[in-house]
């Protein structure tokens, strides 16, 4: 939950999806169950999901994420799958690090451990904090 929190909260002012929407999705939702119960909440994800599919990288993010964890929608990580490709083409370094790790596991994709390595590599090109960590854990397993 606090990934999504900080994915959601790193969305920029300028950008259509504003941060007041993803605070209104969050709060709305009850802490017993993570799917969208009432109106409200359901209205504001349904405003998040048009900015996804007008293309939006963010927003194409943060859908994947909440079908990743469950989180506001029922889990489905062939659908997270989906949408974080989509925010990798728009160029989402988030996308290309998270992608990576469901490639390297196979998880709502077919294991590829060559096209984990080729979107964890971008996200290391666009200096995307996780990815180097990552990347620098593996280059210690590597020598060990």
């Amino acid at each position: 939950m606090k990934w999504l929190l900080i994915i959601l909260l790193s969305i920029p002012a300028f950008i259509e999806v504003s941060a007041q929407d993803v605070r209104e999705v969050l709060e709305l939702k009850q802490e017993k169950s993570l799917l969208c119960e009432n109106e409200s909440c359901t209205n504001k994800f349904k405003k998040i999901i048009q900015y996804a599919y007008n293309g939006n990288p963010e927003a194409q993010t943060l859908v994947a994420t909440s079908y990743l964890t469950g989180d506001g929608i029922e889990q489905d990580v062939s659908k997270s799958a989906k949408w974080f490709r989509k925010a990798v083409r728009q160029g989402s370094t988030k996308a290309m690090w998270v992608l990576s790790n469901l490639y390297r596991k196979g998880l709502g994709v077919d294991k590829d451990k060559s096209r984990a390595e080729h979107l964890l590599s971008r996200a290391v090109d666009h200096e995307y904090g996780p990815a180097l960590f990552q990347k620098a854990m593996q280059s210690f397993d590597l020598k060990s």
